[in-house]
């Protein structure tokens, strides 16, 4: 019989990965919203310095503009609605991730043979 901790174990490292994805292709939508639709605010991200980052400033700069909640002054709905979506993102990564950690350890190799039936 398959324990509910392997169900748990897979479904923990589904959600992982795919959230890894999907949040990283919805961030590169969220900043083209925010390119086209806010071009001013796009470009006003492009000088604001954030320490210890390297790479790409400007999307560090945009995380950080969300985060602090400054997009609400646009009173944009859509932009509001695709940051929510992010935000569950992140909750589904965060979610994974800690599930993974406390199941991890509970699951052996053999525990998978007997769910898929080769035991």
């Amino acid at each position: 019989m398959c324990s509910h901790l392997a169900l748990l174990h897979a479904l923990s490292i589904i959600g992982l990965v795919g959230a890894f994805i999907g949040g990283g292709l919805h961030e590169g939508r969220l900043a083209s919203h925010l390119q086209q639709k806010h071009p001013e605010v796009w470009a006003d991200l492009r000088h604001r310095k954030i320490m210890f980052v390297e790479g790409d400033m400007q999307t560090a700069a945009m995380q950080r503009y969300l985060w602090r909640g400054e997009h609400k002054n646009l009173q944009d709905a859509k932009l509001n609605s695709m940051v929510f979506t992010g935000w569950l993102w992140a909750a589904l990564f965060l979610g994974s991730a800690v599930t993974l950690i406390f199941v991890q350890d509970r699951v052996s190799t053999a525990t998978y043979r007997a769910c898929l039936g080769l035991l």
